[in-house]
């Protein structure tokens, strides 16, 4: 804004400007405090009139940015980033024909009890508050679209729901500390749209409309020229004759991509269909079918990123089984063509899936599995095999990111096949545990590969794993790094030989003298408890 100088302070201090916050402008120019009055002790002013300032922060703590414009002063809230929020409730109320009272649930989970969580609407570029009220019987926070007030959570809670949301709509869920609105003078007032941060942005887009089925047969005297019908089907309002055809297809492919409404989409669609229609959801009897290439493309993709790995059937929800089977299809995705991605969706949808492919994916790249991340080199046209422990009878997810330069088959026989990088993911899931393993592969032309772990034997592992072995000189400390940990995980670590390699609270090892020792490390989250083990060998 022009005429506006800004200060940012701690909002758990005393309201004094942070002189020392890293700031830039748009170009990338350093910036410094510039306006040092009584009245404005310590505020930027941007280089260029309604220029920007970059503050470059600490993302565990919180700001307050106050923006002053004449006698004016504006606040906004720095909030946490916030993971794990994802739709888990689409409800057509009973009506396939209408879909412009549909609506949604979107989960926080886990959730900080330490913290308020509200729910915002995003309009034309613009964050709007959604009023609430929480129903004790359901457990839930209401959308109430009647209320003035109530937007925030009461905190406590290890899970936040909010229900009744339009299922056409983009939305983000921000958070502010427990009780901030009551005992901070700063946060008195404060509306859940002044609040910065918070989650990515939410996209939601109701699901087609399905034109009912006719109630009478066509007369069988009619003439079979289409536009002499004498009784068209009132809901075909911009579709052909129904006469063309006693059954609408609920499959035709020129049913139009709900994500080309207009709505920011994570994945791009065309802007237009090769046979558009005027009526949204409506089947389109002069749609082109796909060519065997394409239906084989379609076939494939679904097969490989629509499909739930145990049973077979068409994912419905991202989880420790599925959350690789549909990230791996991203650049696949990208790949096909409009009418391709219509397609799959469609099959999707004819499976029970409640979302399309991009809203999975959206999911899936923010659903969190804990587990180790293994760096490995290896030569050109070798192999190397994971040490897979308890997996008998457990469902094996793999997947490459690159399948000409290296792969992993379910015994964990990985294959370098050419130079280059790849990322290769193992998940080994057994009734509620699971253990993944994700793998960045480097091949090259000359390489030693390394020695595999081969004679190794454990009555303490239990559960399913994909162990890693790690070496380690005496007197060094290392700390074991998790990749996929929520904020609030609970971890806890293990060492079965505390002489050789004891390991502290936050896990950092230490090989003080030669041998081997199993290490585990628990991890709490997602309302599940993940065992992953280590094993490391300290020498000279």
């Amino acid at each position: 804004m022009k005429d506006t100088v800004y200060a940012i302070v701690d909002a758990s201090g005393d309201g004094t400007p942070l002189l020392n916050i890293p700031t830039v402008d748009e170009k990338g120019v350093s910036q410094y405090p510039n306006v040092y009055t009584t009245e404005l002790p310590g505020y930027y002013r941007p280089s260029e009139p309604g220029g920007k300032l970059i503050f470059t922060v600490d993302k565990d703590k919180e700001y307050v940015i106050y923006a002053k414009k004449d006698t004016k002063t504006d606040v906004v809230i720095v909030g946490p980033e916030i993971e794990g929020v994802t739709i888990v409730d689409y409800d057509d109320k009973g009506t396939l024909e209408r879909n412009d009272d549909d609506t949604i649930s979107i989960e926080v989970n886990p959730a900080d009890p330490g913290y308020q969580y509200a729910i915002l609407n995003k309009v034309d570029g613009k964050y709007y508050d959604m009023p609430v009220e929480y129903d004790p019987v359901k457990k839930e926070y209401v959308y109430d679209k009647d209320k003035n007030d109530g937007f925030l959570t009461t905190g406590g809670e290890g899970k936040v729901i909010f229900s009744n949301l339009p299922a056409d709509g983009t939305y983000k869920v921000v958070a502010i500390p427990v009780g901030k609105t009551i005992d901070d003078e700063i946060y008195q007032g404060l509306k859940p749209s002044q609040i910065q941060g918070g989650s990515p942005d939410i996209i939601s887009v109701p699901k087609p409309i399905q034109s009912p089925k006719p109630s009478e047969s066509p007369d069988p005297g009619s003439s079979s020229d289409p536009s002499a019908s004498a009784t068209p089907d009132p809901n075909a309002s911009a579709t052909p004759d129904p006469n063309a055809s006693t059954k609408p297809d609920p499959n035709a492919s020129a049913t139009p991509d709900p994500n080309a409404s207009g709505k920011p989409s994570a994945s791009p669609s065309a802007s237009a269909s090769a046979t558009p229609s005027s009526t949204p959801g409506a089947g389109n009897a002069t749609a082109a079918p796909l060519d065997p290439d394409q239906q084989s493309r379609v076939d494939k993709f679904v097969e490989e990123h629509g499909k739930n790995p145990s049973t077979g059937e068409i994912i419905k929800k991202v989880d420790d089984l599925t959350k690789d089977v549909v990230s791996s299809g991203e650049k696949e995705w990208n790949q096909l063509s409009s009418a391709e991605q219509d397609a799959v969706n469609q099959r999707l949808k004819d499976g029970g899936c409640p979302y399309t492919y991009q809203e999975l994916l959206q999911m899936a790249n923010t659903y969190k599995i804990p587990g180790f991340k293994l760096h490995k080199v290896m030569k050109k046209n070798s192999k190397a095999k994971l040490k897979l422990m308890k997996c008998k009878g457990a469902t094996i997810i793999v997947t490459s990111t690159n399948k000409k330069v290296a792969t992993v088959n379910k015994k964990g026989v990985i294959k370098a096949k050419k130079k280059g990088k790849a990322t290769l993911t193992v998940t080994a899931v057994k009734g509620k545990y699971s253990n993944r393993l994700v793998i960045n592969i480097e091949v090259r032309k000359k390489f030693k590969n390394a020695t595999e772990l081969k004679k190794f034997k454990s009555n303490r592992i239990k559960t399913p794993t994909i162990l890693i072995a790690k070496k380690r000189k005496l007197k060094k400390s290392t700390k074991i790094k998790i990749y996929g940990l929520e904020k609030n995980a609970k971890v806890k670590y293990i060492s079965y030989n505390k002489k050789a390699l004891p390991i502290n609270k936050k896990g950092r090892y230490t090989a003080k003298k030669k041998g081997r020792s199993l290490m585990r490390v628990t991890v709490k989250q997602n309302d599940k408890t993940y065992f992953l083990y280590l094993y490391v060998t300290a020498f000279k």
